[in-house]
């Protein structure tokens, strides 16, 4: 088999643009406490469990997700529940 030929084929195929994957959303950023502590320092594991306790009463209920006794933070509204925590400035 000529595999330069084969090569050569393929090349077209960078060009080309699927039908319908315009409306294909990223999937959704979920990471557990540590791992959410690891790449956000700012966020230390037991500052992020107190939310995680008092999640009712502070709205973050919105930010997670559990799987049994595993709890997901969802990225993305984590940081929007962060914004909507600041008042408008007096």
């Amino acid at each position: 088999m000529n595999h330069t030929k084969l090569l050569q084929d393929t090349s077209s195929f960078s060009d080309y643009t699927f039908p319908n994957c315009d409306n294909i959303s990223k999937p959704k950023s979920y990471l557990t406490v540590k791992q959410f502590a690891q790449k956000h320092p700012a966020f230390p594991t037991g500052g992020l469990r107190y939310l995680i306790f008092h999640e009712d009463d502070n709205g973050f209920h919105k930010c997670i997700r559990r799987i049994g006794r595993k709890i997901l933070i969802y990225e993305e509204a984590f940081f929007e529940w962060l914004e909507n925590q600041n008042g408008d400035p007096k």
